[in-house]
């Protein structure tokens, strides 16, 4: 109650890559890839295949310590919790990262990590 909603939804986010790396699904994901933070960021479209039902992520661009990926039909506050969510992988692994979002709608969107 104490941070705006932005904030709360950014904090929940955060803590999403613990909860799905303590699942068997997510372990296993996590450890076929190594401890690279670009891997493991990169796994995103087939982590979101198997843990939503809806929308779709797709890794569009991949540089040294930069990806970019594109959520399409995925209205599940991109520019908040998903945005938070990257921030936990970058928490997990030790990095400091930046963020950045280009919103088109609701559901569709950019996110740009960088570390």
């Amino acid at each position: 109650p104490r941070l705006a909603l932005g904030e709360a939804l950014a904090e929940i986010g955060r803590t999403s890559f613990s909860t799905f790396l303590g699942s068997h699904v997510g372990r296993v994901l996590v450890l076929a890839v190594g401890d690279s933070v670009g891997d493991v960021l990169a796994l995103a479209p087939k982590a979101y295949r198997l843990s939503m039902s809806f929308g779709e992520v797709r890794v569009v661009s991949r540089e040294a310590r930069r990806l970019v990926f594109e959520c399409f039909d995925l209205p599940a506050f991109i520019e908040t919790y998903q945005v938070g969510t990257v921030q936990g992988v970058f928490e997990h692994f030790g990095v400091t990262g930046r963020v950045r979002v280009s919103l088109q709608d609701i559901a569709n969107g950019a996110v740009e990590a960088s570390w």
